[in-house]
């Protein structure tokens, strides 16, 4: 429970906690007991100034307090998140006959629930005072029960941060207050009296209670609850409002001022920074709760009146009941009394934003419609779901929390083996650490943690399971290879690639637990799994942070960072009093641990900025690695002592893509060339494979030094603002279009960087045994060329990535409802360098296996899905070879001489998935050959239908103006 407390002694002093102006008080029923929210009372009290614990009779103050009662239902602990607030005072009660039963489960589930409570408080709460109240006096009457009860409670809560905020009761020395329901309050005999008058001193003592608010904020407050209260009108639209400020003198940003500020004390709610629910103010906080709780509810225990029409669409309804997904066509029915869908879609996305509904991927079978009716759209409520997944005891117990059911059930073991290596450990821990600085989250001097330090530091809140699990079904599920099984505390996850990832709820460590089968590299699930951790603990637990640890042994964990960073420098790591050995952590964690050394071959080389786009260079090198492609990046390939500069350039050699990430925050370090001239590692990097590229197309490099070199392509991804790092501000160079960046690029310094061309020269020289001169290159020119080249652009704004819309304007597509967020995004732009590396890798293989040293690939290969960007060179020209066969029938002729036939098998052999935006672009295709390619071939390709349909129309009218151009442009 939650009570929350204001002062209202004049016009223009008021303090607030959760509300300033509160219409009379209104009886509670039976069924309102089980909402997740019950505004039980309003009251205004006299209140004497009190100091060193005696009333003096100064001038007393009315003042007025609103009472919340959260509910104790599971179920509805998600909805805590938005009326908890620190401006509150918070009476947390339980049955002190639980804490002394001799009911082991009982005692424990009690706990676990004052657990929850206590923690969350100091979660979204911290500094709040916060009073302990134990009932059933009338039962548990004895002195010595007392004094058990609150060493009991001290022993647990002195060494959690939010110990500082628990109130002591000095009248019986207690660390809570004992009271009876059962006596006449007009006397303290309870302990009830003893309790208001504590809360009234502590309520009293608060910073905020004397502050000073403007009286036309006020003015306007009360103005709302009164229309609110008089017309039962529970939302305003920010029309009504901007009306009503008016009347104050009050328009324009001291209006949206003046509601961030209520908000802010819970008096109202205003989400100012969703999409939507900006353009509402909702004064009623029940009617919102009532309203999402329509469809996250114990189904078996609370009815609404809306489940009558709801039980017409049984299997609609089943799929909710019973495997916790809401069709958009359910939840209009079940918000059949709000008329405005402006207002459900706002309400949606709310709760998306708080995780509280997932937008589900579409399943493979829809995929052929290119267009999905809003009905059909699909969301995880993931708080219905049932406890666990193999123990079905738990039933509908619907005061059960997840960390009670999954106790038992989910324990923490060392070993739980992915395949038959009985030395391979392919478990981890993404462990819940409340975010202060006493947190024993490992550091540098720390890399492991007991059981025991886990137990006493972690919280894992009620939902947070739910909520990941959630989001990786929103994120992946397009790339499921079947429906996974799902629960509030165990889940599994059925990839395509045959992949299945376990994930569990570990109370005991406040942990989730991630068990990856059927791969030997685990690394690529769990980083999916850590991103999306991370993206739920920013939107939705901004007082959490995540720490992933591996299992040592049955006491003891590693941070698997430190594990890596030992792996680097080759040393050991320190369990307690024992040294473990560098190839002890080799053979256990072998799995997890990236490969160290300079390989033969990589597929390709990430080059990036390490403060600007160090995360996004981490997804696609997860990403790459799942294609089974051997991806190079510093961080995780360079062994600690090794020459960095060097080692880079050797594995771009070495490399058969080179992809640089180019955006505002790679290139805005390089404006400090119109000031000093230094080596820039990134500068470096961008000009070598650029040189070693214009060498190779150049033909100026002989058959033994090509012999050394990889490298057939530079595919830069040019990156939006939106891919920056989290948490970095932008920065001097403002590139909010693709124009704008290419254009900063343009605009970087004239001057040649002569400390970057001299340690480029040098490491030529090392690499092929004789002297290398290149020529000048500027600065802005080796930027510039980058947008030239063979560019994947990866321009997406930040809405586009972040917001789940829907809109009526227009029917829904499936690109529209599925694929505007990061983790679908990511995978688009990694597949399209997986498919450049293939197709340079199988060009490398051919010429080398027909002996074809001295073939290179000159120019840009435009009919690639990646070529968004062409190069400047005119045409693909391609050397003869004395010892051609049949399969390189492509590489010993120019395209101008093809016919029709042969570029129909060069099609077929390349098998580009996405040809057809090629054909759709450009208007120099030969028709006859459009003509030949069937719509069989396009869909083969992976073309979906309404490009088919393009296609054949584009087909139909170049045929009729009987185009006839060269085919070598395209």
């Amino acid at each position: 429970p939650s009570t929350t407390l204001i002062s209202k002694p004049t016009q223009n002093s008021t303090s607030t906690s959760t509300t300033t102006t509160t219409p009379s008080p209104k009886t509670t029923s039976t069924e309102d007991l089980d909402k997740a929210i019950r505004k039980v009372a309003d009251f205004t009290l006299d209140v004497a100034s009190k100091q060193q614990g005696h009333a003096t009779k100064t001038k007393q103050k009315p003042l007025t307090m609103k009472i919340f009662d959260l509910g104790g239902q599971a179920t509805f602990y998600i909805f805590h998140t938005f009326f908890m607030t620190k401006y509150a005072t918070y009476i947390v009660a339980f049955n002190m006959a639980t804490l002394i039963s001799k009911d082991e489960d009982e005692r424990e589930e009690a706990l676990v629930f004052l657990d929850q409570w206590i923690n969350s408080i100091f979660l979204y709460a911290e500094g709040a005072p916060v009073l302990l109240v134990g009932t059933h006096a009338d039962i548990v009457t004895k002195r010595m029960d007392y004094e058990k009860i609150s060493t009991l409670l001290f022993h647990r809560y002195n060494t959690k941060p939010v110990f500082k905020q628990i109130i002591f009761n000095e009248s019986n020395h207690l660390w809570f207050f004992p009271v009876d329901n059962t006596k006449n309050q007009t006397s303290n005999s309870g302990g009830v009296q003893l309790l208001r008058d504590v809360v009234t001193s502590t309520v009293m003592a608060q910073d905020h209670v004397p502050m000073k608010v403007p009286m036309s904020w006020l003015a306007v407050y009360d103005r709302l609850s009164e229309i609110s209260t008089e017309k039962q009108k529970p939302l305003f639209s920010l029309d009504e409002v901007r009306d009503i400020a008016s009347t104050f003198n009050m328009e324009g940003e001291e209006v949206t001022n003046c509601l961030c500020f209520w908000h802010k004390y819970s008096m109202l709610l205003y989400y100012d920074s969703i999409a939507g629910m900006s353009d509402f103010i909702i004064l009623d906080t029940q009617w919102a709760v009532d309203l999402m709780s329509k469809v996250i509810r114990n189904f078996g225990l609370h009815s609404v009146a809306e489940d009558k029409e709801a039980h017409r669409h049984m299997d609609l309804w089943n799929h909710l009941v019973k495997e916790g997904v809401l069709t958009y066509k359910l939840l209009k029915i079940m918000w059949s009394s709000v008329k405005d869908t402006k207002i459900i879609d706002a309400f949606l996305d709310l709760m998306i934003r708080y995780g509280l509904v997932m937008p589900l991927q579409r399943q493979q079978e829809e995929e052929s419609k290119s267009v999905l009716d809003v009905d059909e759209l699909r969301f995880l409520v993931p708080s219905v779901l049932k406890f666990t997944l193999v123990d079905s005891s738990m039933g509908d117990n619907a005061w059960s929390l997840s960390a009670f059911a999954a106790r038992k059930l989910n324990v923490y073991e060392k070993y739980n083996r992915a395949n038959d290596d009985s030395t391979t450990i392919n478990t981890a821990y993404v462990a819940f650490f409340i975010a202060t600085k006493s947190s024993l989250v490992a550091s540098v001097d720390n890399p492991s943690m007991t059981v025991l330090q886990m137990k006493e530091t972690t919280f894992a809140p009620e939902g947070i399971f739910s909520r990941i699990v959630g989001a990786i079904c929103a994120g992946q599920g397009d790339i499921f290879g079947q429906q996974p099984s799902l629960s509030r505390t165990q889940c599994e996850l059925y990839f395509e690639s045959g992949v299945i990832v376990s994930l569990e709820l570990v109370p005991l460590i406040g942990s989730l637990k991630v068990i990856i089968h059927h791969t030997h590299r685990p690394r690529n699930m769990l980083r999916m799994v850590e991103d999306t951790v991370t993206q739920v603990l920013r939107d939705c637990y901004r007082g959490l942070t995540s720490t992933t640890f591996l299992p040592f042994n049955n006491d003891r964990l590693f941070v698997l960072e430190k594990v890596v960073d030992s792996h680097r420098k080759k040393c050991p790591l320190i369990a307690g009093r024992e040294s473990v050995t560098h190839s002890t952590l080799q053979s256990m964690y072998g799995a997890w641990l990236p490969a160290l050394g300079m390989l033969d071959a990589y597929d390709v080389f990430i080059s990036y900025r390490q403060c600007a786009n160090s995360q996004f260079a981490f997804k696609l090198h997860n990403h790459l690695e799942g294609q089974s492609l051997v991806a190079f990046l510093d961080a995780n390939n360079l062994e600690t002592g090794l020459n960095f500069k060097r080692s880079f350039m050797m594995a771009i050699s070495k490399s058969s893509v080179a992809c640089p990430l180019v955006s505002a925050g790679a290139i805005e370090r390089m404006l400090q060339f119109e000031h000093d001239d230094y080596c820039d590692n990134v500068l470096l990097e961008w000009w070598f494979m650029l040189e070693l590229h214009e060498m190779i197309e150049g033909g100026k490099l002989s058959p033994a030094e090509l012999q050394k070199i990889r490298l057939r392509r530079v595919s830069p991804m040019i990156l939006s603002e939106a891919w920056r790092n989290e948490n970095v501000t932008k920065g001097q160079i403002e590139a909010d279009t693709f124009s704008d960046l290419k254009l900063a690029a343009e605009q970087l310094s004239s001057t040649v960087s002569l400390k970057t061309k001299k340690d480029l020269e040098v490491f030529l020289s090392i690499l092929f045994g004789e002297e290398k001169k290149i020529r000048d290159r500027s600065v802005s020119e080796i930027a510039s060329s980058l947008f030239d080249n063979d560019a994947i652009v990866c321009w997406d704004s930040a809405q586009q990535l972040s917001e789940f819309r829907i809109g009526h304007a227009s029917p829904v597509t499936f690109k529209e409802s599925s694929l505007s967020n990061k983790p679908k995004r990511m995978r688009e732009y990694s597949e399209r360098v997986g498919e450049v590396a293939n197709l340079a890798k199988e060009q490398l293989e051919k010429k080398r296996e027909a002996g074809v040293n001295n073939y290179i690939d000159g120019g840009v290969d435009d009919t690639h899905p990646c070529a968004t960007f062409h190069h400047s060179s005119s045409s693909l020209s391609v050397s003869t070879n004395s010892n051609p066969n049949v399969d390189d029938e492509f590489v010993t002729t120019t395209m101008d001489d093809w016919d029709e036939e042969m570029v129909l098998r060069w099609l077929e052999t390349i098998k580009l998935s996405h040809v057809a935006k090629v054909f759709i672009d450009r208007g120099n295709v030969d028709g006859c050959v459009l003509e030949n390619l069937e719509k069989q071939h396009f869909i083969e390709m992976g073309i979906n239908c309404v490009d088919v349909s393009i296609l054949v129309s584009k087909r139909n009218r170049m045929l009729k103006k009987q185009v006839q151009q060269p085919v070598s442009n395209a």
